[in-house]
């Protein structure tokens, strides 16, 4: 293993219990160059003084779980000394709440005790890795694009959600996927299953029937709940299978292995309260300390705008070659867009997030007579945007997702609505409502 530098070897350990001060300079000594602190006052001193790498820092100092705030209210002044300082919570099983707190604050992760010095090592290895590339290789957020299991991005925010996802695959800890409709909260959770060691077994979503017979289904996998557990018994199934990891099934006991994933909204409801804050998802999450990754809306992903829109114009040109004939294999000819195309999917919102991204950039390439893509290719056109209401966006978006979805599954209505991530019987209602027939759809490659 390639060694790590000497200056970034130093190590804090804050702890106001003297055995596990002793424990984890015992056990890192060998590693790292490791001291201990017992109060926040010595914690500050000590960090000044020595100019620690890492911190691995108590939440609970001086007290119980959840009654003080000493370790949170140090860790600001820790990365105020350093910003590449990178700090481990320490916290307790019921103390998810402040632990999410530190996380926002700037925490680089946390472990909860009893102690794994096993699973410490590796939290320390990779914060410690993550702070010698900041500090003698280039920023983690200018190193261009990247992809896990298919999802790309380039800006800081995507880089975080994938290092995350990176992390929580390797775990069986249930997890909630937070933001809003069209971020990608379904395909992160296939991304996480695909990469982990979960990725052999079944991947399963969760639609109106029996939870306890989809958790079955997905023994040796993942499942994924759409919008929260839902009614009819699920919510208290759910959590009973999260406490205890069996469920009732048939008039008997049954324990499957089962990776839980919850996809929820993150609409603010209310200032400073969210939808998820009053849901069956959140205080399951608060019940069992399950991990929430929350993506960012398109709007917010700029440097993601024009690289996603790139991949899907290539991918669109490859699937319009295809069935042209005996011939020899053309090479599809990616289209490229105008700078005026560029300047109006940077400027525009993005409303429908990633799946409005795709129609538009689908339906462009197939639209276009030759050269680069326009802003009226896009119907990002001024003119085009004013024409049409909020509501009016949103039926188009609707509809373009839908019978894209049946198109794609020749006419199959299960296959099609876990493609778009809704259940079956609201596939069925939005095949009424829109007035699409599946049957038109067979066959259709």
């Amino acid at each position: 293993m390639e060694r790590i530098p000497n200056e970034v070897r130093r190590i804090l350990v804050v702890d106001d219990d003297a055995a596990i001060r002793t424990q984890l300079r015992w056990a890192l000594s060998g590693e790292y160059d490791v001291s201990i602190a017992a109060s926040p006052g010595e914690a500050l001193e000590t960090a000044e003084r020595e100019r620690p790498s890492l911190v691995t820092l108590d939440l609970s100092l001086l007290g119980h779980p959840g009654e003080t705030e000493e370790g949170l209210e140090i860790l600001p002044a820790l990365r105020a000394m350093d910003p590449t300082i990178k700090v481990i919570i320490v916290t307790a099983s019921d103390d998810m709440d402040r632990a999410s707190r530190a996380l926002a604050l700037g925490a680089f992760d946390y472990y909860v005790k009893p102690v794994d010095l096993d699973e410490l090592r590796v939290l320390i290895a990779r914060a410690i890795r993550v702070q010698e590339i900041e500090r003698h290789g280039r920023p983690t957020d200018t190193g261009g694009p990247i992809s896990l299991a298919g999802m790309v991005g380039e800006c800081r925010e995507m880089r975080d959600v994938f290092e995350r996802a990176r992390r929580l695959a390797a775990s069986t800890e249930p997890v909630l996927l937070i933001g809003e409709p069209g971020t990608g909260r379904g395909t992160l959770a296939r991304v996480i299953h695909q990469v982990g060691p979960r990725a052999d077994g079944p991947f399963e979503i969760a639609t109106d029937g029996s939870l306890a017979d989809a958790i079955v289904r997905a023994d040796g996998g993942t499942l994924l709940l759409l919008d929260g557990p839902g009614g009819g018994g699920s919510e208290e199934t759910l959590l009973a299978y999260l406490t205890d990891g069996g469920v009732d099934l048939d008039g008997r006991r049954v324990a499957p292995d089962v990776r839980i994933m919850i996809r929820a909204d993150d609409v603010h409801a209310a200032p400073g309260q969210t939808q998820r804050e009053r849901s069956p998802s959140e205080r399951l999450c608060k019940s069992v300390g399950c991990q929430v990754v929350a993506l960012p809306p398109l709007r917010e992903r700029e440097r993601d705008v024009l690289l996603l829109a790139g991949e899907f114009a290539k991918r669109c040109a490859r699937e319009s070659t295809r069935g042209e004939g005996d011939g020899p294999a053309r090479r599809p000819h990616a289209p490229s867009f105008t700078r005026a195309a560029v300047r109006s999917l940077l400027t525009y919102d993005w409303p429908g997030n990633v799946p409005e991204l795709v129609n538009r950039v689908r339906r462009a390439v197939e639209a276009r007579r030759g050269g680069k893509v326009t802003p009226e290719d896009l119907g990002l056109t001024a003119a085009a945007l004013a024409d049409r209401t909020l509501g009016e966006a949103r039926s188009e978006l609707e509809r373009d997702m839908v019978t894209e979805a049946i198109r794609r599954s020749a006419g199959n209505v299960s296959r099609a609505a876990r493609a778009i991530g809704v259940s079956r019987p609201t596939m069925y209602d939005l095949l009424r409502k829109l007035g699409v027939d599946p049957a038109e759809f067979k066959d259709v490659t």
